[in-house]
């Protein structure tokens, strides 16, 4: 760019020489020198590179109309990641609304992602957009300095983005990624056909209703619930929907991150009926595959009397992975209550955890931070349009061919009064070993509430 105060500068410097003729003339002219006439960066593209090394990132400069953006993210995404459709489709799309700017997005795996992000914080290369996960990711970065806040940045997105939804993303009151789609969570399918062959027109909203359910269904010879029974993953659905729907919300976030301590009168309520369930046959632990994979099967196909299950306790993006038949006779609801006066209906787990985070380093960061919400309010309406997962974003789009479960699910998210995640993003891994690994002798009585607390407690 030409440096104009020497070009006025030197104008006026020629017209005092004509008037005056006097020798002054070399004092009068400029002696600041033009600058050098940038460049024009190429036509913006989307690149993107399987990352073998640190790359240094270009910086962003100070977007104008007339100037191109350079920006860099990094993911620890696999190719055949679930997301990396909907992110190459809406860098795409962004391209329509940022035609000046390009992303370049790098690919790590995610064995080794974090600890380069890490390592680029401490040399100063890091690039301007990282995708994070809630937890250790947002409480290491912000501590480091790394994250930069988008309180501000929210702002404008507060009616297409609730503000429940950063409940796991934020650190010390303030919000340091931006979620675009629900990963996890946890709810309830149950097979309606099932449920009114014993006279039930609605899934059951309270543990009373749901145990009288369950008796009905026992007595037709049909097994209500079924859970691997060396499966600590599954078990975790029953133990923290018991949890939420005993404690409450704001209770039991308090547990997980160790605010209160476990050996609580409602965490000891919520194992018996666990274990209750168990004993009296509502829950059956069994299945030959550990991943749970049958146990999902012959719930979608009623295929066999004794796995013929009118209930699947599960993640919210299952629904897209149980494909069309949620568009028939399965719906989708929270766990029942337990203790109405704080496990109240709108409390569910099921914060989202997947996000994208601007880096605090040079350059524009607010521009930085618009093109990031931008970037994720498009991923969750394609990820979603995708049956890929639940958005988390407001559906304000035809959403007509995702199936009715996965619709449900969104419905759910939106209309909930309280979201938390899931207590493996919240406690101490100190914590949360024993309490994982100690789940099915929970379950199955092998060992009582006292124990299983004493342990976490400990980490032993």
């Amino acid at each position: 760019m030409k440096c104009f105060w020497g070009k006025w500068f030197r104008n006026i410097a020629a017209a005092l020489i004509a008037v005056l003729l006097t020798a002054c003339l070399a004092g009068c002219s400029s002696d600041e020198p033009e600058k050098e006439k940038t460049t024009p960066t190429p036509t913006p593209t989307v690149v993107v590179n399987v990352a073998t090394a640190t790359p240094t990132p270009t910086e962003a400069p100070t977007p104008t109309p007339d100037d191109k953006v350079h920006l860099t993210m990094w993911c620890d995404l696999e190719r055949n990641d679930v997301y990396y459709e909907p992110f190459m489709e809406a860098i795409e799309e962004l391209q329509g609304k940022y035609p000046n700017t390009d992303l370049e997005i790098e690919f790590f795996d995610v064995s080794e992602y974090w600890s380069k992000v890490v390592n680029a914080n401490d040399d100063n290369t890091l690039p301007d957009i990282i995708y994070v996960r809630s937890g250790y990711y947002i409480e290491s970065g912000v501590e480091s300095g790394m994250l930069y806040s988008l309180d501000d940045a929210y702002a404008p997105y507060r009616d297409a983005l609730q503000e429940k939804m950063f409940t796991a993303l934020t650190y010390g009151g303030r919000k340091y990624a931006i979620p675009f789609n629900l990963s996890g969570g946890m709810f309830l399918y149950a097979n309606m056909d099932i449920l009114e062959s014993v006279g039930f027109e609605e899934v059951p909203q309270t543990i009373d209703d749901l145990y009288d359910c369950c008796d009905k269904l026992l007595a037709k010879g049909i097994v209500p619930f079924r859970a691997v029974a060396d499966d600590g993953w599954q078990l975790t659905f029953f133990m923290e929907s018991l949890l939420l729907k005993t404690c409450g919300a704001e209770e039991l976030m308090n547990i997980y991150t160790g605010k209160t301590s476990w050996d609580n009168p409602k965490v000891a309520e919520a194992i018996g009926i666990l274990q209750e369930m168990v004993d009296k046959g509502y829950l059956v632990l069994g299945g030959k595959d550990e991943e749970g994979n049958e146990v999902d099967w012959n719930f979608v196909q009623n295929e066999f009397v004794q796995c013929n299950n009118a209930f699947r306790l599960t993640y919210g993006a299952a629904a897209c992975e149980y494909g069309n038949f949620m568009d028939a006779r399965v719906e989708v609801a929270e766990f029942p209550v337990v203790d109405a006066s704080e496990g109240r209906h709108g409390q569910i787990i099921g914060a989202p955890t997947d996000a994208i985070a601007v880096c605090n380093k040079d350059g524009d960061l607010a521009y930085t931070a618009e093109y990031a919400f931008e970037l994720a309010k498009r991923v969750s309406r394609y990820a979603y349009q995708q049956q890929v997962m639940p958005p988390v974003w407001t559906v304000d789009y035809d959403d007509s061919d995702v199936n009715a479960g996965t619709r449900a699910v969104a419905e759910l998210l939106q209309s909930a009064d309280v979201l938390i995640p899931d207590a493996s993003f919240v406690m101490e891994s100190w914590k949360y070993g024993p309490y994982y690994s100690l789940l099915p002798q929970v379950a199955s009585g092998t060992i009582d509430a006292a124990e299983f607390v004493g342990a976490i407690e400990t980490g032993e």
